[in-house]
């Protein structure tokens, strides 16, 4: 892309496949679990319901499981009888891949890499007996064609492999978390359908033109358009009283729909976009990293774009990184967010 001082192209590397270093896999812990079904052919299950938000509140939805989802079900419910440490505490299939979150009670004499080899290997004994039986289509030459070029000779068969290598695991550590994630994943069915049905508002953009620059983008790119887009930048060194102060001062805005549009790094920043969030009024947030693939907004951010609410934008492209954000990267960030605006923030005097 080509903006003003852009920042250097960092390598990539796939973070869902990476486990949590100096972690313990034994020991007394939760983990929520993601496979992917090889070549994310949808073999699960199917999708129904309505997902669109009607009277401020979202729709419902859920996944009706194939022969095959209801074979991995059976398969999942029958973990713990073989490892007496592990609890089962919920299971949410998807077309093209499942989550799970299991509860080691104990230190473990096992890992969660062999627990879930193990999920994986009966998944794969009663997939090849669905295949055989002609309960499943037959599996894609493209597939059975990339494991012979990658010479992948463990993974070679007539039937193809169930998942993709590897597994995505997120570790459970704070009180409070078991239930959002539950709730998430209660949930996924409700937004995979609604990202498919409003798939303009969820599909990553390249090339948009904005002020001058040039940005990736998710999201309503009308809100661009919008008579009154006020520029959010806050000191660090503001107070909570100073914030709060802030807030009421921008109530009249929130309540008349004007765009708020920010980077959303400094606290102040922040507790103005999540206002903006609350009160429903559109926000455009310039954020530092790009869009992964399978990107898609968290949380309650999910429903606001879903209702055209949100835009994203970024001017660099995705990377997997732990990075923390550089005084350069915030200043351009800001510089960019000032011209896409044209208003600013009431003063706190």
């Amino acid at each position: 892309m080509n903006n003003e001082n852009p920042a250097p192209r960092l390598p990539t590397r796939h973070n869902m496949k990476r486990r949590c270093a100096n972690h313990d896999y034994r020991s007394r812990c939760m983990y929520m679990v993601t496979l992917v079904i090889e070549g994310r052919r949808q073999l699960l299950g199917t999708l129904t319901g309505d997902p669109m938000i009607q009277n401020g509140r979202p729709g419902c939805a859920a996944l009706v499981p194939s022969p095959l989802g209801t074979a991995v079900v059976q398969a999942w419910k029958e973990l713990p009888p073989r490892f007496p440490d592990v609890r089962n505490i919920s299971l949410q299939l998807m077309p093209d891949h499942l989550h799970f979150i299991i509860f080691f009670t104990a230190i473990s004499d096992v890992t969660l890499g062999s627990v879930v080899r193990i999920f994986e290997a009966e998944c794969r004994k009663k997939y090849k007996k669905l295949v055989e039986a002609g309960d499943l289509p037959p599996v894609p030459t493209y597939i059975l064609e990339e494991q012979l070029k990658a010479q992948q000779e463990k993974r070679k068969s007539r039937y193809g492999v169930l998942f993709e290598p590897g597994f995505n695991d997120k570790i459970l550590w704070h009180e409070g978390e078991l239930d959002a994630w539950r709730q998430y994943l209660a949930d996924n069915p409700r937004r995979r359908l609604l990202k498919e049905r409003l798939k303009d508002l969820f599909t990553i953009r390249h090339n948009v033109k904005a002020a001058g620059f040039t940005f990736d983008a998710m999201g309503n790119e009308f809100l661009l358009d919008y008579p009154r887009r006020i520029f959010v930048q806050c000191s660090r060194r503001l107070t909570d009283e100073n914030i709060s102060c802030l807030l009421a001062k921008l109530e009249p805005d929130f309540c008349q729909g004007s765009v708020f549009v920010s980077a959303a790094i400094s606290p102040g920043e922040k507790a103005v976009m999540r206002r903006a969030h609350e009160r429903g009024s559109p926000v455009v947030i310039l954020r530092e990293n790009g869009f992964g693939k399978y990107e898609k907004p968290g949380g309650r951010a999910f429903d606001t774009c879903a209702r055209g609410l949100m835009l994203m934008l970024s001017p660099w492209d995705y990377h997997t990184e732990r990075l923390t954000i550089t005084r350069e990267k915030c200043q351009m960030l800001n510089v960019m967010a000032e011209r896409i605006s044209n208003g600013k923030l009431p003063s706190l005097q």
